[in-house]
């Protein structure tokens, strides 16, 4: 298999990292009594931290067979995370993200039922928190990654906040979901227009990091050090993942859309916002759904897509694996039998008699609802209907989201006075310059959204 096509499966083929199949991420699993059956008496007073530290330390030096075999797991774990599969998480782990240096610090949370230890460990390429997740009967049920920053506070670049901005701390979201998040406000006398950041696919931070990238973050404070506020907070399936994890009813309304509404209702009762200035901007997923996000809000100034597809996910899925799989031009028989799995799943995606019996494996690890509820979706259609302003922008080294996509918008809305298209040469999906043939490598070398496309958002806005 391909080096570095986790970080494909993180941005776009890892929708929800809490679905049932996702092993490479996150295979945390519930519980049932009849599983109970294995707890020693004594366990009732076992220190998780402990057991979770010397757990993470069989897989961190490829004891594969004593992680497996010298902890109590529940029974789905037991089943899901084996010694072959503990080491095909961490060799994607370590070509991805470089080899393990050191583990910093740990911490404990809690999520429902859930006790979680955390490992704050440094890789060569980045920070990673290494999870462990135990049940109530203090079974381990999960083990589990999440990029984070620098647990020391350090970084590698200057992280200040620009002088000419204040940062809030702010809670968007439905009552049970609340996410946390960052309100970036110029300084000065308001009230000041204002840009919601959606994310793109999978489970993502505020600043939608990605290695040492944090885009969102770069486009915050460009646009705020200009006069332009922005709102970006935590995704659901990231602040929430323990708990949605056996939600099988879950769709892109849940994912996506409600939290972005919510934030924009948010923002019309503040103070030092214009309230007729309220813009929406979609990366990636976030960029193909951002049509339904407007047309449920009218009072929606307008929508900005970056990157974001036309074509229906599943499809994407299919081409950027077949694409990454030819970049050594030759295509062996592991890969060739991925290529016939996801084949089949696109298939069964798309089959007139999907339901909601399918069984999610087959489906990409997805509950059907999820696939049924795009199945009418064309986001060029609803943006036709649009009446408020559309920014459209692409990167033309994306090779997730392709001309192909660009090519849809335009035949579609070219002509429409309220759509503008702009298109950048040397970007890739996240919106960073780069050379060469696109590649997941491009993900990890450090950089900032250029400030071309930042002139462009605020010529935009200001129009």
């Amino acid at each position: 298999m391909k080096k570095n096509s986790l970080i494909i499966f993180v941005i776009l083929v890892s929708i929800l990292t809490f679905s049932a199949c996702n092993k490479a991420t996150d295979v945390t699993e519930e519980t049932t009594q009849n599983e109970q059956e294995n707890v020693t008496k004594d366990e009732s007073n076992v220190d998780i931290e402990a057991i979770a530290e010397s757990y993470v330390n069989d897989i961190l030096n490829e004891n594969y067979e004593n992680a497996y075999n010298n902890y109590t797991m529940n029974s789905k774990l037991k089943d899901a995370f084996t010694p072959d599969i503990m080491k095909a998480v961490m060799t994607q782990l370590t070509e991805t993200y470089g080899s393990f240096i050191k583990t910093i610090n740990s911490s404990q949370s809690q999520s429902g039922q859930y006790n979680i230890v955390s490992f704050a460990c440094e890789f060569e390429k980045q920070f990673i928190s290494l999870n462990v997740v135990f049940d109530t009967e203090k079974q381990i049920a999960g083990f589990n990654y999440t990029l984070i920053d620098n647990p020391s506070g350090a970084s590698t670049e200057e992280s200040n906040v620009p002088d000419s901005i204040t940062e809030y701390e702010v809670a968007v979201g439905e009552e049970g979901w609340s996410l946390p998040g960052t309100l970036s406000i110029p300084k000065g006398e308001g009230p000041f227009p204002v840009v919601v950041l959606v994310h793109g696919s999978g489970p993502s931070d505020r600043d939608e990091t990605i290695g040492p990238n944090k885009p969102f973050r770069d486009i915050a404070w460009g646009l705020s050090t200009r006069g332009v506020a922005v709102l970006r907070y935590e995704k659901r399936t990231k602040h929430y993942a323990v708990k949605l994890k056996n939600v099988t009813d879950f769709t892109v309304k849940e994912e996506t859309i409600n939290d972005a509404i919510s934030a924009v209702q948010f923002l019309k009762g503040h103070n030092q916002i214009d309230p007729n200035n309220i813009y929406v901007l979609g990366h990636s997923l976030g960029g193909y759904l951002v049509p339904r996000i407007v047309n449920e809000d009218k009072d929606i100034a307008g929508c900005i897509i970056l990157a974001g597809n036309t074509r229906p996910l599943e499809d994407l899925m299919l081409e950027q694996y077949e694409y990454l799989y030819s970049l050594d031009s030759n295509v062996d028989d592991e890969e060739t039998a991925n290529l016939d799995f996801i084949k089949s799943c696109v298939q069964n995606i798309k089959d007139p008699n999907l339901s909601t019996n399918t069984d999610p494996a087959k489906l990409f690890s997805i509950y059907a609802p999820y696939w049924l509820d795009l199945r009418n979706y064309n986001p060029v259609e609803m943006a036709k209907q649009l009446q408020q302003r559309i920014l459209i922008m692409q990167g033309l080294r994306d090779y997730q989201v392709t001309e192909a996509d660009l090519k849809n918008w335009q035949e579609a809305l070219e002509n429409k006075e309220n759509v503008t298209f702009k298109t950048y040469e040397k970007l890739n999906h996240l919106f960073l310059e780069g050379e060469g043939t696109p590649n997941p490598n491009e993900y990890l070398i450090e950089g900032h959204i250029p400030n071309e496309v930042i002139e462009d958002l605020i010529n935009w806005i200001e129009k």
